[in-house]
């Protein structure tokens, strides 16, 4: 059961969402999305002309003449998102902490799918899957997934998304969006676990940052725990070496991941605590939408 003040909360959000969607998004998830999963239909031979991508190989060696697959456009989406609730996103230095981005971006897009009547579904990960949401669709069904986004308490610090990948790629599930939502903090070999399920799955990466976590630009000396290990130190704000070797580790560890992703042809979207997730959101969808019409 929903206690009164998340209801309330889920509400507000929920009528703010409605604004924006008659205002910025009115259109744009359905032509960037709707059509774009296709579900095998059946064999036929060959006519001339048709893609040679569709070859089936086997029948055709089978009946000794070539059949090609067709495919059937999916009437409505499933959508999961996979997201990383580990302490690491508790940060936040001004308007919202990691945590909150998190589950605004998970919101609005849980909630475009809902309206478009597709089904939606939710896995909360530290360094295990901490919670599954069935994939269903339906305004309740909504008021579930928030309630888990808003309150679910990490019970790890850790950070697994190479375990969540392979509880993803575990789930007899059809071709499905996948959103998976982190900031990405994790020294894991990302490579084998994202290809193997980016065959199956339309895979889509959600990068959340803090700009102050990217740079570490401030005077004196702070103290710093580390969300994840509990561990506390010292930073000095005029170490400038050490600084240097701070951001280069965090601009190495973006570039690391943004080349896996540019390599399987997986799109990023790139969000911050500090600024509005409207024109990120957008962005993706337009481009997305302009891939569609070149296909």
């Amino acid at each position: 059961m929903l206690d009164a003040a998340t209801i309330k909360q889920i509400r507000n959000f929920e009528l703010r969402l409605s604004y924006r969607i008659d205002t910025l998004y009115a259109g744009e998830y359905s032509s960037a999305f709707k059509g774009r999963g296709i579900e095998f239909s059946q064999v036929r031979k060959y006519i001339e002309g048709d893609d040679i991508r569709l070859i089936d190989w086997n029948v055709t060696a089978r009946m000794r003449e070539p059949y090609v697959k067709e495919y059937v456009e999916e009437r409505e989406l499933s959508v999961l998102f996979l997201v990383d609730i580990s302490k690491s996103g508790y940060f936040g230095t001004r308007r919202r902490t990691k945590r909150q981005l998190i589950s605004e971006f998970t919101g609005t897009m849980a909630y475009l799918a809902i309206m478009h009547q597709d089904k939606v579904g939710l896995s909360l990960f530290t360094n295990e899957v901490e919670y599954s949401l069935p994939i269903k669709k339906g305004r309740a069904h909504f008021f579930q997934l928030m309630n888990h986004l808003i309150n679910h308490e990490s019970k790890s610090g850790g950070t697994n998304i190479t375990e969540a990948i392979r509880l993803l790629a575990k789930r007899n599930l059809r071709r499905s969006v996948v959103f998976i939502v982190s900031d990405f903090i994790t020294d894991e070999d990302l490579y084998k676990p994202l290809k193997s399920v980016n065959r199956r799955h339309d895979i889509i990466l959600v990068r959340t940052r803090d700009e102050q976590e990217l740079n570490l630009d401030f005077d004196g000396v702070i103290e710093v725990e580390d969300p994840e290990t509990e561990e506390v130190f010292l930073l000095n704000g005029r170490d400038l070496s050490t600084l240097r070797t701070y951001r280069k580790s965090i601009a190495e560890w973006n570039e690391y991941h943004s080349r896996i992703a540019k390599r399987l042809h997986i799109p990023i979207i790139e969000l911050t605590t500090q600024t509005d997730i409207a024109k990120p959101i957008l962005d993706f969808i337009r481009k997305r939408e302009r891939g569609q019409r070149r296909r």
